[in-house]
């Protein structure tokens, strides 16, 4: 019985850290899609600055890297949430 509970108890886990890792993926990728180039600026301004220029280079760092880390969470619940699905499934079915 104890075993049994920390199965589910492990399975539960599982599919709320797929269910948090891909919330977190979204929210990447909104960030960089809506606020790349903004956040861009502002970490490109010099403290006291009233002009300064930023490069091209570090609009598209602030814009595709946390696309990339969104797409990259995204695919990771993907397989975690595919693995804890086929060993949930295949606990629960009844063998003959």
């Amino acid at each position: 019985m104890p075993n049994n509970f920390n199965q589910k108890k492990k399975m539960l886990w599982s599919f709320f850290s797929s269910i948090a890792f891909s919330i977190i993926g979204l929210i990447l990728i909104f960030n960089g899609l809506l606020h790349g180039k903004e956040n861009a600026f502002n970490n490109s301004r010099p403290k006291g600055a009233t002009s300064w220029s930023t490069s091209d280079e570090a609009i598209k760092a602030f814009t595709y890297l946390p696309i990339l880390s969104g797409v990259l969470l995204l695919i990771l619940a993907i397989i975690i949430f595919t693995i804890t699905f086929y060993f949930w499934i295949k606990n629960t079915s009844v063998n003959p």
